[in-house]
Formats: C-alpha cells, sequence, structure tokens
C-alpha cells in the first residue's frame, strides 16, 4: 500500500556508448610521478575514468546507472553499486564493493565498452583486456612458475 514503485528502466547501450565523450583531463601530481586522469561522460547516466601514469594504464573505474566496474594494476577487477553517504554528506557517494566481482556487471562494461568510439582502439582493446582478465584465472594452464609450483607442491616427500 504505502509502497514506492519505481518504473523500469531500460537504456540501449549501443547509443549510450556512442554518445560517450571526453569530459576532462586532468593531471595528478605526486612525489614521484604524475597521474593523468580522463573523465569520459555519456548522454545518460554513464561515466567512464581512467587514470594513467608514464602512458601507463593504472585504473579504470566505469558506472553504468550506478553499477560500478572497477579494474586497477593491484585490486585486479571489482564490481559494486554507488551509494548515498548519510544525511549530512548529501550530495556525497561512495562505492559499496560486492564480495566477489559480479560477471554479468563486467560483462555489461566489456559490451559497453567494445561499442565506444571516442577513446583510440589500442587503449580501449586494453581495457577491455583488462577488464575482461578477472575471470581467466580458473581456465589458465599453469606455465613459468606457476607450472614449477605446482610440480613441486605435487611431489611426495
Amino acid at each position: 500500500m504505502g509502497e514506492r514503485r519505481v518504473p523500469l528502466q531500460h537504456f540501449d547501450i549501443e547509443s549510450l556508448a556512442r554518445s560517450l565523450k571526453l569530459a576532462s583531463i586532468d593531471v595528478i601530481q605526486t612525489a614521484n610521478t604524475n597521474i593523468e586522469s580522463h573523465w569520459y561522460r555519456s548522454a545518460g547516466p554513464v561515466d567512464l575514468y581512467y587514470w594513467q601514469s608514464h602512458s601507463k594504464l593504472v585504473k579504470v573505474q566505469i558506472n553504468i546507472y550506478g553499477q560500478i566496474v572497477e579494474w586497477n594494476e593491484f585490486d585486479g577487477v571489482k564490481t559494486g553499486y554507488l551509494k548515498d553517504e548519510s544525511e549530512e554528506d548529501i550530495g556525497r557517494e561512495s562505492v559499496a564493493f560486492d564480495k566477489d566481482a559480479n560477471p554479468f556487471a563486467v560483462q555489461q562494461a566489456i559490451d559497453f565498452l567494445g561499442q565506444v568510439e571516442s577513446i583510440e582502439g589500442n587503449l580501449k582493446q586494453h581495457i577491455i583486456r583488462q577488464i575482461g582478465f578477472y575471470n581467466r584465472w580458473p581456465h589458465m594452464r599453469p606455465t613459468g612458475f606457476l607450472s614449477w609450483l605446482f610440480r613441486r607442491l605435487g611431489k611426495k616427500s
């Protein structure tokens, strides 16, 4: 009875991706390096951020209708959602990360990125590879050090 219903909202990921445009490039200066921050915004509520240090990708964050997919070189891929902060901090948001990466959110981000035209092809493919990498570990065959380690651990003393 007092229930508030939110209408379902459908979106066209292709048109959102095509509408993505560069909004800002900033340089963050630290003691050791300069980090370039790139912000892209679409016609709908979609934002893409990526950070580079000396042309090396260090972090990517995609926000599609409040669903977050993030990759960084230390933690790998994480997913979550934007949540509003307390009443004192009206207008501020933080990310609540999922315990495990949500494969549907990751795939949606990859599908979105595949349609983006405003990011140079090699960089776009690099971002897609990094985000798509999260689920490959269980299927990879061990090579090099991992192969040696598994052989050592598998041997009986």
